[in-house]
Parts: structure tokens; sequence; C-alpha cells
């Protein structure tokens, strides 16, 4: 009788590895889908983000990416100027990108943080979209605080666009010398959020291939699991 018995239910002992690779599997599945970045495919016309014009060609020697999208609706950068000469420019290339579901509006502004010698009402700022040729604004800091100058981004099949923007601030050479020495802080910023056009962020870097993957091993850990389970109750 203790025979059969043995014969009909295998020692538990034979399933212990098969519980551990099962175990191994699920516990690495799982800890691969939390480290994936989340991939919502998904849009929401919702109050938030987007940028971005698919007529644009990213700078790889851009001096600032910025990435605009639901949940992350602008996106900027400060310059400090000194001791500049009448004719200086100094010149900053950004690159946005967005993710939007269809022609979205983006506004640039600029403040200026700090400054000696009144220097916002000398030093000029310029902003263009090289791709297009677009100027948003060529004027006085002074005269373009406080306003706002919109681009408008065309919709992009891909859900995902990029527009790379020129900002030069310079002095003209008409700019007396009393102004050498000068300091001043601007602060460049993109913004998204009154649009009403928004797309959540899409992860490029994790190809969907990968989420099946990892949908597949945990499912077939579970299902280890489940038959294991079945037979040790028999």
């Amino acid at each position: 009788m203790a025979d059969r018995l043995n014969t009909a239910h295998p020692s538990p002992l034979l399933y212990r590895p098969l519980y551990c690779v099962a175990v191994f599997l699920i516990v690495c599945a799982v800890c691969a889908w939390i480290a994936l970045p989340v991939s919502a495919a998904d849009s929401d016309t919702v109050a938030g983000n987007a940028i971005g014009n698919s007529s644009g060609t990213v700078s790889e020697k851009a001096d600032g990416h910025f990435e605009l999208y639901f949940g992350n609706a602008d996106a900027g950068d400060s310059v400090h100027c000194t001791d500049m000469m009448p004719g200086d420019t100094v010149t900053r290339i950004y690159s946005v990108k967005a993710h939007h579901n269809q022609a979205i509006d983006v506004v640039f502004s600029a403040q200026v943080k700090t400054q000696t010698l009144n220097a916002a009402d000398v030093m000029k700022l310029r902003v263009s979209c090289p791709a297009d040729g677009t100027v948003l604004c060529d004027a006085p800091l002074s005269e373009i605080q406080g306003k706002s100058f919109t681009y408008t981004c065309a919709e992009d099949e891909s859900g995902v666009s990029e527009t790379v923007y020129r900002v030069d601030l310079y002095l003209d050479t008409s700019v007396p010398d009393t102004f050498q020495g000068a300091e001043l802080t601007v602060q460049y910023r993109w913004d998204a959020d009154g649009s009403g056009v928004l797309a959540r962020h899409v992860t490029e870097h994790v190809p969907l291939a990968a989420a099946a993957v990892v949908s597949g091993v945990i499912s077939i850990g579970g299902l280890v699991l489940y038959v294991l389970m079945l037979v040790r109750r028999r």
C-alpha cells in the first residue's frame, strides 16, 4: 500500500526545482515590468502640454533639449551675460520636442531676472525657427518682457514633433560704450499649458516587443505555479 501511495503521489521534493524556477521567472518579470517606463499610447484633450513642428530639424548641437507632454507643460533655461561689447551676440539653440494629437500653439516668453545699467533697454532678443524662417520676436528685452509669442505647431501623424529655436541675445553696434560691463540674466520659457491639446508621453526607448515578452513570462510563470498547485492537491 505504501509503495502504491508513493507511486501515485511523487515526493513534493521533486517539485521544488519547478517551484523555484516558476517563482524566479515571476520575480524577474515583475521587476522588469516595474522598471519599464510607462508607455501611454492614449491621448487626452486636457490643459497641459505639447510642443513641436514636424518641419523643424533637431540640432544635435543644441544647447538645450526640452520635452513637453501631458504632465510637463513647460520648460526653460536661464542665460547670464556680462562684459558684452557693442556688436556682441550670445546665441543659444534649443530643441523642443512635444507630444500632441493635433495642431497646437506653443508660447515663448522671456523674463529679465537681474540687470545692471538698465541693460534690458539696449540688449535685444531675437527668437526664430530656422526650419521655416519664422521670427517670433526681435526687439529690446525691456519691450519683450511681459509679452508672449506664439508659434503654431502642425499636427504630426506620429504624435511627436520637434522644433528647433534659435535665440539671439545681442547688442547693436550703435549702443554707446557706457553699457560696456553691464550684466543681465534672462530666463527663456516655452509653455503649452493654455493650448488645451495635450498628449501623454510615449516612451521611445522600450519597444512594444519588450512589453509583450514581459507579459508572456509572467503568464507562463503563473500557469506553471497553477499547474503545480493542481498536481499537489491530487
